[in-house]
């Protein structure tokens, strides 16, 4: 088994006579690039804020980086980096002025590690440009710079992409791959963009009323969610002959009604056509269907209702 960067076991949070969070215990692993899904005020924000410290749990306990104490988990929460909420700024200073800031409250040399970091989530060019000036998707970006300052191990991000266009959201998730890939960066990333998250993640942990409900790789998820090409065809019989010697579909089923489910080449529908209908196979219809994440955390909810 591989290395756990973070364990919870039972961790659970209370305010007054609600509960935020109840009896947790996730488990992540070095190498991860782990996903929290949930709707608002499931107990995403609240789980995060107790792991980073900025909260203290009402029951159940942590370990980070294989440390259990008190004294231990304080020690390793300098390797961990995180962006919760947007980080308070100055509003009159520049990005690499704020970043300064930080790097000497945190007791870290810069060495070339501000611009470094400002290329990385492309601030370079914002220069002497105020934080009172910048846009959501700005403020954003520093946030995330601010919480890769040091060379983190691990990375906690809220909603990191929260205000940020299309472009940008590509942008911080090549980012996020790249250290993940390049550096070993261990992330635990929440977002509301599920079709965003299914694009990086390795494993979930699905939250619903503060209850983890389930954790699931993202292998084991695609097969669940497993795609299928649906085709209705003039003779089936024929129609497998082609799929299997010509297209080399190994994986279907012929079901009633002159349908075939295939569950190989579903990204090259076309191809699979092309090959039907020159063999002088009638196609009557092709259909791609399946589920995305969020289809199938709404269906872990019991349906749209819940939304």
């Amino acid at each position: 088994m591989s290395e756990a960067i973070l364990q919870t076991m039972g961790l659970a949070k209370v305010y007054r006579n609600t509960a935020a969070l109840q009896d947790c215990s996730l488990r992540v692993e070095r190498g991860q690039i782990y996903g929290l899904v949930g709707k608002n005020g499931a107990g995403k924000t609240t789980l995060m804020r107790l792991i980073c410290g900025q909260s203290l749990p009402t029951a159940g306990k942590l370990s980070l980086f294989g440390g259990e104490s008190k004294k231990e988990i304080q020690e390793n929460r300098t390797r961990i980096g995180y962006m919760l909420e947007t980080p308070a700024f100055f509003p009159n200073f520049s990005a690499r002025k704020n970043l300064d800031i930080y790097c000497i409250k945190k007791g870290l040399p810069n060495n070339g590690q501000i611009d470094r970091l400002l290329k990385l989530v492309g601030l370079e060019h914002t220069k002497d440009k105020k934080f009172s000036h910048f846009s959501l998707g700005m403020k954003q970006r520093l946030g995330l710079a601010l919480a890769m300052l040091g060379d983190p191990e691990m990375l906690i991000l809220d909603e990191p992409v929260n205000g940020l266009d299309p472009v940008g959201i590509v942008q911080i998730r090549e980012i996020l791959v790249r250290l993940n890939q390049e550096k070993g960066v261990t992330i635990l990333i929440s977002s509301h963009l599920l079709k965003e998250l299914s694009s990086i993640a390795t494993h979930y942990g699905f939250i619903d009323k503060g209850k983890l409900i389930r954790e699931v790789s993202s292998s084991t998820l695609q097969q669940e969610c497993q795609n299928v090409l649906r085709l209705k065809v003039s003779d089936p019989s024929r129609a497998c002959a082609v799929l299997e010697k010509i297209c080399g579909i190994t994986k279907y089923k012929v079901l009633p009604g002159n349908s075939i489910e295939c569950y190989e080449l579903m990204d090259h529908p076309e191809q699979v056509n092309r090959e039907l209908v020159t063999n002088g196979i009638d196609v009557y219809s092709l259909t791609l269907e399946g589920k995305d994440l969020e289809e199938y955390f709404l269906d872990m909810l019991g349906g749209t209702e819940h939304v």
